[in-house]
Parts: structure tokens; C-alpha cells; sequence
């Protein structure tokens, strides 16, 4: 039988087993340094305990001091890391990597240079591999809406699959796809990366709208308000992706609109914005959050310094993204929360 090895066992790492080992793969699931007590009750009982489920059989679980065991005969390797984690993950793979072997990653994050230009995470991966297989194994990257635990349920669930190399992506694809995950392969890896990046940042936006949510008589929600916000952030998820060159329809397709719908469902990006929408600075609201993982911070504190750039060298002007100023103004800069929505729906 095949092996594929997953790196990082929190949620959606964990779940990607569940694919796997119904394609008949043997799976090694492979706990982080920061995993132990997940990865002690996964070879103790086989019970996952954020998952709430109990493993698949083919999946064995592997403390990290036994990676170079887990990883060595892997068909395909899953980066299942948080963003935080991405050059440890790229350290990890780069002495261990073969040439032979798939790799793709489930972190979704961006990073800007100083030039302004965005680095997609694939990208930080395979730098850090060897010259003599750089141009041998390229990362892929899975987005989409994606809860873990409802992949671990079995339940239907669409996706896109992206790398540089469409064959690549078509190959990984093919080793993932089953009755109840359905991917799409591309090799619009650039719009890919970017709308289900940019999700994190704009579901704090809705999020903030429900956090506002007074008393009233008649019990009437927020819902127009969130809508609103919602679809704003899609279109500046599009214009992003125009202006790094890539297709700006996929911001209403899944790695957009559709990621969007389904971290605004729930989850700790929500749990943020409400926070802040009830007027908790943004600094008291990450001390109530501690230890937990805030990527939609780290990428709205990376196009703080995109948009910056970029205004001054005249490729957006200074009334372009007004959402997402609005939530720079709030993590970044530390003020209350204050939306335009009049300059909302007008090109960016």
C-alpha cells in the first residue's frame, strides 16, 4: 500500500486522514512539537480529542522524534501546520524531502516584501528545498471552504487544489478526491493562495457586525449589516487578485465567496470580531484570546504594509480598500471600529 504522511496534527491536518485512508493509503500522522497530548491519546486509544472521533484504521500517529521514520517512504506529504508554523514546517521538509514525493500544504497565510509583492506560502516552502530537487518537487496548496471536522465526517465537501504545475496539481488531486471531497486542480496558484488568505481578514469584518448587535424590541439581527461587509470583502479579495495578476472571478468562487461563507459560520476569526465589534480594543481582545492561533492578524498586519507600498507607488490610490483600512485601522492602529459603507461597491 501507499503511505502518505501528514505533518501537524490539530484539526485539519487530522482530517486530511480521512480522505487518505479511504483511498486505501496507509497514513502517518505526524504530531508537531506542540502536539504531544494529541498525539499521546491518538496512539493510546486512537482517539483524536479536538476531532472528537476516533481514527481511521490505516492512520498510525507518530511523535515528532519519529518524523524521519514517518516521512521516508511517503508517496504524499501533508503540510498541516498553522501559519505561524510555515518556516518551521520549510526547515522541516528541506533535509528530508525527496525528489519522488508530493508535496501540499493546508496553511493558509501570505507574506508581503518590502517591494510590496505578495509571497504565497507554497513558495516559502520550496525555496527552502535543495537546488538539486527545486525544480523537481512543487508544492501544492489546498483552499476552499473546509470546516475539519465535517471532512472528517464525511461529509460533502469542494475544494480547489492548486500549484504552479497543473500536472502536479492534477495528480495530487487524484489522490485525494473521494465520493465526498471533491477538488478542483489548477494552476492559478496566485488567485488560489490570495482568496482563501484574505478570508481570515474579512470575516473578522462580519464577525465585528454581529459583535454590535444591540437589544431590540422586535429581535431583528444584523444580518444586512454582515451581508454587506461580506460581500465587500469579496470584492476586495477580487481586486487583489487583479492586481497580483491573477483571476479575479475566483473571488466568487470557492477560494473567495465560498471560504468566506464558511469561516463566517464560526470559529476563533469570528470569535475575534465580535469581540471587537462590542468595542473591546483590539489589544484586550487578544489578551482574552491567548493561545490561541489569530492568523487573520499576521495577514491583515501583512497588507497594512502592502497597501502602504502600494499607494506610494501610485497602483491604488488612497480611498482603495476601504474595508479592509477599516480593519487595519482597528488591529494595526488600535482605533474603534468605524465602516464606510458609502464607499463600499465602488472599484478599488
Amino acid at each position: 500500500m501507499a503511505t502518505a504522511t501528514i505533518i501537524g496534527s490539530g484539526l485539519m491536518g487530522s482530517a486530511m486522514a480521512w480522505p487518505l485512508a479511504d483511498n486505501g493509503f496507509i497514513v502517518h500522522l505526524v504530531g508537531t512539537p506542540l502536539d504531544g497530548a494529541i498525539i499521546e491519546s491518538c496512539k493510546k486509544n486512537r482517539y483524536h480529542p479536538s476531532l472528537k472521533r476516533t481514527l481511521p484504521d490505516k492512520v498510525i500517529p507518530f511523535d515528532f522524534s519519529q518524523i524521519d521514520e514517518a516521512i521516508k517512504d511517503a508517496e504524499l506529504v501533508v503540510c498541516g501546520v498553522s501559519s505561524p508554523g510555515i518556516d518551521w514546517i520549510a526547515e522541516v521538509l528541506s533535509h528530508r524531502i525527496r525528489a519522488h514525493q508530493l508535496v501540499v500544504g493546508i496553511t493558509k497565510g501570505l507574506r508581503v516584501e518590502k517591494s510590496g509583492t505578495i509571497e504565497l506560502f507554497p513558495d516559502v516552502i520550496a525555496k527552502q528545498f535543495p537546488e538539486s530537487i527545486r525544480n523537481r518537487v512543487v508544492p501544492a496548496a489546498i483552499g476552499g471552504p473546509c470546516i475539519a471536522g465535517e471532512l472528517a465526517a464525511r461529509r460533502h465537501t469542494c475544494v480547489m487544489l492548486g500549484s504552479r504545475n497543473l500536472e502536479t496539481a492534477k495528480t495530487i488531486a487524484s489522490l485525494l478526491q473521494t465520493h465526498y471531497y471533491h477538488i478542483q486542480p489548477t494552476d492559478d496558484l496566485t488567485s488560489l493562495e490570495i482568496g482563501v488568505a484574505m478570508k481570515n481578514a474579512f470575516t473578522v469584518a462580519v464577525g465585528m457586525a454581529y459583535g454590535s448587535l444591540t437589544a431590540d424590541e422586535a429581535n431583528m439581527n444584523v444580518h444586512n449589516t454582515a451581508a454587506a461587509l461580506f460581500a465587500e470583502g469579496c470584492t476586495e479579495i477580487g481586486a487583489l487578485v487583479r492586481l497580483a495578476g491573477g483571476n479575479e472571478r475566483l473571488s466568487s468562487a470557492l477560494p473567495g465567496a465560498g471560504d468566506l461563507f464558511v469561516t463566517s459560520a464560526g470559529g476563533r476569526t469570528m470569535t475575534l470580531g465580535k469581540l471587537l465589534g462590542q468595542g473591546i480594543p483590539y489589544q484586550e481582545a487578544e489578551r482574552m484570546l491567548a493561545g490561541v492561533t489569530l492568523e487573520s492578524v499576521q495577514i491583515i498586519r501583512e497588507m497594512a504594509k502592502a497597501l502602504a507600498v502600494w499607494e506610494a507607488d501610485g497602483r491604488i490610490g488612497p480611498r482603495s480598500f476601504p474595508l479592509l483600512r477599516a480593519l487595519i485601522a482597528v488591529i494595526v492602529d488600535g482605533k474603534k471600529q468605524s465602516f464606510p459603507f458609502n464607499e463600499f461597491f465602488r472599484g478599488v
